[in-house]
């Protein structure tokens, strides 16, 4: 079966790639291999904290549903621009897409050396509008706790309001993510502004 690139996007400073079943599969097993399939050097801090529970979950839905590439993981790489010195600096990407509401929850990443620059939003950028040029796609939410002022004002700059209605499907939070804030956006806020 030839192999098949994984699906990618540029920004002005950044290059995301969709994870398969190959990239996340080497992600927990062999830094190097998966450095060589990324095309960027790994740091020896990755993955970031809230990851590493959750990598194993995305390896295993991707091995059984390719389909699913683009909707769940991106990792986020710093290009270089003569594009030897790539490096992993984060990560990206949503939940899934549930159809009935056409919700997808996103969630980002950076690693500490590369907060503060930007990175995070410029990347849940490039993502909210590949989502939203997809089929199905009538918001996109994200959490994060009152106390993260970066996670915030990412969101922030991508346009979404805070959720204060207690009928909103995903306005409940548990578990880890028990008292979370719940924001979101839809494609016509974005055409409003």
């Amino acid at each position: 079966m030839p192999h098949t690139p994984p699906l990618a996007l540029r920004t002005e400073r950044l290059r995301l790639v969709a994870a398969n079943a190959a990239l996340a599969r080497a992600a927990l097993a062999d830094r190097l291999a998966f450095s060589d399939l990324l095309g960027a050097e790994v740091p020896q801090s990755w993955p970031p904290p809230l990851m590493a529970d959750v990598e194993p979950e995305w390896a295993d839905r991707l091995a059984r549903e390719p389909e699913l590439a683009g909707w769940l993981h991106w990792y986020v790489v710093l290009a270089d621009e003569a594009g030897e010195d790539d490096v992993l600096i984060g990560s990206a990407g949503f939940n899934g897409l549930d159809a009935e509401t056409g919700t997808l929850v996103m969630g980002f990443a950076v690693l500490p050396a590369f907060s503060g620059l930007g990175y995070a939003t410029e990347a849940a950028w490039a993502l909210l509008e590949w989502a939203f040029a997809r089929p199905g796609v009538a918001r996109i939410a994200a959490r994060a706790f009152p106390d993260h002022a970066a996670s915030l004002r990412v969101m922030e700059h991508l346009g979404m309001r805070r959720v204060e209605d207690p009928a909103d499907p995903y306005y409940e939070t548990v578990g880890d993510e028990a008292g979370a804030l719940l924001y979101a956006v839809t494609s016509a806020d974005l055409e409003e502004e």
